[in-house]
């Protein structure tokens, strides 16, 4: 096992929250983590509804454009570990997987500046950001674990 695990290509693309992994959250089916957190953003059932049958690169796009629920920014967090969450019960096989991850660390590494919810590669080579969705992996793993 590696010490770190760096973005969610190649072996571990299955970790990306546009993997296609069908959900339920809050009642409603989702292809993947990402529709299903897209859709959160609204409080609109009907909004939300609509994300279900979406790619994880269809809902980021429409999920721009939802009229955000007046809690997102501190809910948001909290959602995406509820969506995760939701992966990793609904499928066994992906939830193994994250467990024979051991103890290396996951880092939502990548090239489109997000430093929220992973990091980034700096022109001197550190890795800069929050990483908050390897973060939130790494807390799924451990309950797993438990």
């Amino acid at each position: 096992m590696p010490d770190i695990i760096l973005g969610f290509q190649g072996e571990y693309k299955w970790l990306s929250n546009f993997w296609e992994s069908p959900i339920i959250v809050t009642g409603i089916h989702y292809r993947n983590v990402e529709s299903a957190y897209q859709a959160a953003k609204s409080i609109n059932i009907a909004d939300r509804r609509t994300f279900s049958n979406m790619t994880g690169y269809q809902a980021k796009k429409a999920g721009r454009t939802v009229t955000l629920r007046a809690d997102w920014h501190v809910a948001k967090l909290e959602v995406m570990e509820l969506c995760l969450r939701a992966k990793f019960m609904a499928n066994k096989e992906l939830a193994m997987k994250l467990v024979e991850t051991g103890s290396a660390d996951i880092v939502e590494l990548n090239t489109w500046g997000d430093t929220t919810w992973g990091k980034i590669r700096t022109k001197d080579g550190t890795l800069t950001g929050s990483n908050y969705l390897g973060k939130l992996l790494m807390h799924v793993r451990r309950d797993l674990n438990s």
